[in-house]
């Protein structure tokens, strides 16, 4: 069992095998990397991989992208306001389909900073399964604006902000990785896709003050 001490330490630091979709990637001295992650649960986790720029056995072929889906093995911190230690990792899922297409891409790298610059880093694992949900389905090859308004208005609606209007329905009620086809879902204008947009924008603002 862990205990928390005084001025925020663990008692003690303990490896722990994670699953996490990787958020962001930041250099950081020479050779290290920052990784911003969501694991499955919602929570965040922020870890930092030592050497992952140069350790082909540990982290090689771009195994840290953003939109990963990996497995793996982190040094807890002692401290609770420090970075974890990422010791090695292994992919279960690159979404290679994403990178097949530079739109298709872009979309999912925004999805992936909505998440990483509003999520909280609570227990919500809502927001993991809309995530995961919207990068198997844009590197399955769906419709890019559909999976846009479909991502906005849920990640919306899971954080309480959203008015409903009728035009939202059927993206509201399909899950994103349906199986309904492209042809249940409208178009959605432009004014109403810079609306959602800036609704977004707006809403990851407050959250990150």
């Amino acid at each position: 069992a862990r205990g928390h001490g005084r001025h925020g330490f663990r008692a003690e630091s303990m490896n722990k095998s994670v699953k996490m979709i990787v958020l962001k990637r930041m250099k950081w001295a020479e050779a290290d990397l920052i990784i911003h992650g969501l694991e499955p649960n919602g929570a965040r986790l922020h870890c930092l991989a030592r050497g992952a720029l140069k350790s082909r056995k540990r982290f090689g072929g771009g195994l840290l992208e953003p939109t990963h889906y990996l497995e793996c093995q982190v040094k807890m911190a002692v401290r609770e306001d420090a970075l974890h230690s990422l010791e090695d990792a292994r992919l279960l899922e690159g979404f290679e389909g994403l990178r097949s297409d530079y739109d298709r891409l872009n979309l999912a790298l925004r999805c992936l900073d909505v998440i990483d610059r509003s999520n909280p880093g609570d227990v919500f694992p809502e927001i993991f399964n809309l995530l995961g949900n919207s990068l198997k389905t844009l590197a399955d090859g769906a419709n890019l604006a559909r999976v846009e308004a479909q991502f906005g208005l849920k990640f919306l609606k899971l954080h309480g902000v959203l008015e409903f209007d009728e035009w939202m329905a059927p993206f509201l009620e399909q899950p994103i990785a349906t199986s309904a086809g492209e042809s249940a879902f409208p178009q959605v204008p432009t004014p109403k896709r810079s609306w959602l947009s800036e609704q977004i924008k707006r809403y990851v603002q407050s959250a990150s003050l």
